[in-house]
């Protein structure tokens, strides 16, 4: 989608040479509160590895500007879990060194391309119920405003610029899963409490997720960049989500 953005706004996307600029967004499968925990298995290894190849690939291509979409997740550390540190180190060590970084920190992402979310509402249409952890709020954004987001920071972003992209309206994960239930998957919401984790397939890395608040300020980033998401909050952005997926 970011590729097709790009395009469309008349930049010339390649996957190999000389550039003025790179956007990597390989983290984006994983910002996401729809998996359960399980994308975060292996993350610790995946990250820094990839890490690494974005810096050498930078310097590969003489880049004037390094677009990094990140985690809101960063404002919520530091995490012990292991599972959960590359979040915040991957991006702690892409800003330490030379690199003419501008880090983006998304809000958790939905849309309708989500097959996780689609899961759910399978999942709501059985009446089978989830784990919404405590009312914690959470900074939100929809698949395609990221993406006009990523091409925003691209055109106006500067290095050493690190800046929340979030929708308007911080909510709990329970307030935007209950309104998807009863929105999308017609069926009213239940869900279970922490003690009944070991009895589901909701990872204890994703209840640690869900125990903090991962809200970021977007104003100084709409300020920079102009850029403002077309769904202010989960209501408007998971109405297009049934729009979308509405037979026919």
């Amino acid at each position: 989608m970011v590729a097709e953005r790009l395009a469309a706004a008349g930049h010339k996307v390649v996957a190999k040479g000389p550039v003025e600029a790179v956007v990597d967004v390989a983290f984006a499968w994983q910002n996401s509160l729809l998996h359960d925990g399980w994308k975060w298995k292996g993350f610790a290894g995946f990250a820094p590895a990839h890490a690494t190849q974005l810096v050498d690939a930078a310097r590969a291509t003489q880049a004037g500007l390094v677009v990094f979409a990140g985690f809101a997740l960063a404002e919520a550390g530091p995490f012990e879990e292991p599972d959960l540190r590359p979040p915040l180190e991957v991006e702690a060590a892409l800003r330490s060194g030379d690199l003419p970084l501008c880090a983006l920190r998304l809000g958790w992402l939905y849309g309708p391309r989500m097959n996780d979310l689609r899961r759910y509402r399978t999942a709501f249409q059985w009446l089978r119920p989830y784990y919404g952890g405590p009312h914690r709020l959470q900074s939100w954004l929809h698949e395609e405003d990221a993406a006009e987001a990523v091409v925003a920071a691209l055109e106006k972003g500067r290095p050493g610029d690190v800046h929340g992209v979030a929708d308007e309206l911080p909510a709990s994960n329970r307030q935007v899963m209950d309104y998807f239930a009863w929105n999308l998957g017609h069926r009213p919401p239940l869900s279970f409490p922490r003690a009944g984790l070991r009895f589901s397939p909701v990872q204890e890395a994703q209840a640690l997720v869900l125990d903090r608040s991962s809200v970021v300020d977007p104003a100084p980033f709409r300020k920079a960049t102009g850029w403002r998401p077309k769904y202010p909050t989960y209501v408007e952005g998971l109405g297009a989500v049934a729009e979308a997926w509405a037979p026919g």
